[in-house]
């Protein structure tokens, strides 16, 4: 992955979740290994709100392990992962660069 990422995608798509998606995000970011990444303790984001489990995400994982997970666990819960990747390639187009090398 580049450097240049979007911080803000990560908290984007969990604001995009209702309660329920949330919840769910979060079982399975307790849950899911992501190659090399290890799931994030239950009890940490237990109660955090969608601002506190982005920025609990960027910590942990650093932006592009974050938008990885995110993008992972979004596909395995289904159409919030096609948002996602449509904002990754917004994000390509806006600043000309190439911001995530991910192929679908």
């Amino acid at each position: 992955m580049s450097e240049l990422v979007s911080p803000g995608l990560s908290l984007t798509s969990c604001a995009e979740l209702d309660d329920y998606e949330l919840k769910e995000f979060k079982w399975n970011l307790s849950h899911t290994k992501y190659k090399e990444l290890k799931p994030l303790p239950k009890g940490q984001v237990k109660d955090l709100d969608r601002t506190d489990l982005a920025d609990m995400m960027i910590s942990y994982y650093m932006e592009d392990g974050a938008l990885e997970v995110t993008l992972e666990i979004l596909k395995n819960m289904n159409d919030l992962a096609e948002r996602l990747k449509a904002d990754m390639q917004k994000c390509n187009r806006i600043f000309n660069l190439s911001c995530f090398s991910y192929k679908m």
